[in-house]
């Protein structure tokens, strides 16, 4: 029960810091799907475990989908595309300068 518990606290951590990560308006990343990886991540050093939450086809241009990878208490370890944060700030400002 316990274990269950904290499990979906985890997740709902996750789900918090990617949204949190996006900042609003949140731009249209297409359907989202939120995945635990046990084997851990290999993208990053010590391929710490993680939750994975993908997003894709969006609006994001030249960006078929994106992972935002969330330790199991919250942390951000890092996002595909790597620079994610810059093409969603560039993103926002042609959203508001057409």
């Amino acid at each position: 029960m316990l274990a269950g518990v904290l499990v979906a606290v985890s997740y709902v951590g996750a789900r918090a810091r990617a949204a949190v990560f996006l900042g609003s308006p949140l731009p249209d990343l297409g359907p989202r799907v939120i995945v635990f990886n046990f084997d851990g991540v290999a993208e990053f050093t010590g391929k710490p475990k993680a939750w994975t939450v993908t997003y894709g086809p969006g609006q994001l241009s030249r960006t078929p989908q994106i992972q935002i990878f969330v330790s199991p208490t919250g942390r951000l370890i890092g996002t595909l595309p790597r620079d994610l944060q810059t093409r969603i700030s560039a993103y926002r400002v042609r959203r508001l300068n057409p």
